[in-house]
């Protein structure tokens, strides 16, 4: 079963990064840049894991973004990806049920941490 993954970025080359990896990985990814293109996107169609940086200079956050998608796919993988690590920050991503990795990202931490949420599914 081939996994489907939304990457949630607004800075482009992280973006393209993130899902050039994944998706050399084995995986199908979609992107967005911001929020509101997440949610588009999470309401048109189904993903198994969504990874999303906590800051997208938008008016949604990455803990909005993962928030929707717990309401729309419960008990699905999320990750928060962010630079501005707080307790704050890691209690928000605790109650939406995410894993929080900081930056600087490194992509094979982020695979391993793919993969553990893939057989949790």
């Amino acid at each position: 079963m081939t996994l489907n993954i939304l990457v949630v970025e607004d800075e482009l080359t992280a973006r393209r990064v993130m899902t050039q990896f994944l998706q050399d990985a084995g995986y199908t990814v979609n992107n967005a840049a911001n929020g509101q293109e997440a949610i588009t996107l999470l309401e048109q169609k189904k993903f198994d894991i969504v990874i999303s940086d906590f800051q997208l200079r938008s008016q949604m956050t990455g803990i909005d973004v993962l928030s929707h998608f717990e309401r729309v796919c419960p008990g699905k993988g999320k990750i928060l990806v962010t630079a501005f690590g707080s307790d704050s920050v890691e209690d928000s991503t605790q109650r939406v049920g995410a894993i929080y990795i900081l930056k600087p990202l490194n992509l094979d931490s982020l695979l391993t941490t793919v993969k553990s949420l893939a057989a949790e599914l």
